[in-house]
C-alpha cells in the first residue's frame, strides 16, 4: 500500500505506535511521531511511496517528538531523535518537515 492510499487514522496510529515504515527505494526509514498533523504532511510529500510492514528491517529509525521543557506553553518545539540520539537543535512545532527531511538525509548519509 502507498502512503496516499492509507487513511488518516491508519497513518496516525502507525506514527504513534510501531512507526510508519517508508520504502524510499535505496533505503527504508521508520518514522515515529507525536507531532500533530504530521500524517497529513507525509501524505502530501510521500504519497507515492510504499508503506513497509512494521516487522521488516529498516536502515534508519527516526522519532520526531514534541520537545519538553519550560518553553512548551509559550513556544512549542519538536526534536528529532535518530537511532536514539538527538542530533539537531529543536525546531518550532509548526514546521516539523524541514527537521524531519534534514534528519533523514543526515542519518542516511
Amino acid at each position: 500500500m502507498r502512503v496516499a492510499d492509507a487513511n488518516q487514522a491508519t497513518l496516525e496510529a502507525r506514527l504513534a505506535g510501531s512507526g510508519l515504515g517508508l520504502d524510499l527505494g535505496a533505503a527504508a526509514i521508520r518514522i515515529r511521531s507525536d507531532v500533530p498533523d504530521l500524517a497529513r504532511l507525509l501524505r502530501t510529500l510521500y504519497g507515492s511511496y510504499r508503506i513497509r510492514d512494521e516487522l521488516e528491517l529498516f536502515d534508519v529509525t527516526v522519532n520526531l517528538r514534541r520537545a519538553g521543557g519550560l518553553r512548551q506553553p509559550v513556544r512549542p518545539q519538536v526534536e528529532l531523535i535518530v537511532d536514539g540520539a538527538i542530533e539537531f537543535e529543536p525546531f518550532p512545532l509548526d514546521t516539523p518537515m524541514p527537521l524531519l527531511e534534514w534528519g533523514m538525509n543526515y542519518a542516511l548519509a
